[in-house]
């Protein structure tokens, strides 16, 4: 049983994500759902789901998942306990996926959000690729929060909806970038 979940927002994808093998706890019986996500913690996940690393063991080499994912070229540089914000999330989910602008959808869309203009000019084309494909539908209060430090749970939502996608490819074919149109933050 994880103590903490119990009636989050995120508490059925939790459950699925550690009982598919692909999230750790934060201590015993513990997620820590609403804690900022490390560098470590994101690639241990996308390594499991995209069969980069063979670990399902539950004393985790954080250095080594880490260092996995600067070697396949989707985590920047950096320490293995820096945290991610939603931008540089975004970011990382370009390097990964197959991200295309669908022509038909309109840019005002981006430009709604009242924090639009906040997002850094390094991650602008990402976070606005997400934002017109419906990928990021941001907050209630009509914000992106780009700056945000990304949280255990709001990344377990991301790779919920990823680990779908990822499980329609051939397991021979795991390199291939995933489409993103399965893919929504």
């Amino acid at each position: 049983v994880i103590e903490d979940i119990e009636n989050h927002w995120c508490e059925n994808e939790i459950k699925s994500m550690y009982e598919s093998g692909y999230i750790d706890l934060k201590e015993e019986n513990k997620f820590a759902p609403d804690e900022q996500l490390t560098k470590a913690e994101f690639c241990a996940t996308v390594n499991r789901i995209l069969k980069y690393s063979e670990s399902n063991n539950t004393t985790l080499d954080w250095e080594k998942e880490f260092a996995i994912g600067i070697e396949k070229g989707y985590m920047p540089i950096g320490s293995a306990d820096d945290t991610i914000t939603r931008e540089e999330a975004c970011v990382i989910f370009e390097r990964i996926t197959d991200i295309t602008i669908d022509n038909t959808l309109e840019f005002a869309k981006y430009e709604s959000f009242t924090d639009y203009k906040n997002v850094s000019i390094w991650a602008e084309k990402a976070v606005k690729r997400m934002v017109i494909n419906g990928k990021i539908v941001g907050y209630t209060d009509n914000t992106l929060k780009m700056k945000n430090k990304l949280t255990r749970a709001e990344f377990v939502m991301i790779m919920s909806r990823f680990d779908e996608t990822a499980k329609q490819l051939e397991s021979a074919r795991v390199n291939k970038k995933i489409p993103l149109n399965a893919i929504t933050i």
